[in-house]
């Protein structure tokens, strides 16, 4: 089993199997962050790959502040 380890900086990965990371028990899926270590034993293990980037998110428009359009009027 593969000492936990707080050195070294954090990544985020996602969960491929089921499995023990971070002390706790893990679904597929499931986005932790990871020690250096931990990472690098359970990536072995073909347990977890890095998490993909998160995507951007758009910004809502407000609606109400755009000026009405009309038709004109056929004479």
């Amino acid at each position: 089993m593969a000492l936990l380890s707080n050195k070294g900086q954090k990544m985020k990965y996602i969960i491929l199997k089921s499995c023990v990371a971070a002390g706790q028990a893990r679904k597929a899926g499931d986005i932790v962050e990871l020690g250096a270590d931990e990472a690098t034993a359970l990536k072995g293990y073909g347990r977890i790959d890095n998490a993909p980037a998160p995507k951007p998110v758009k910004a809502p428009t407000d609606r109400a502040a755009k000026p009405k359009t009309t038709r004109a009027k056929k004479s």
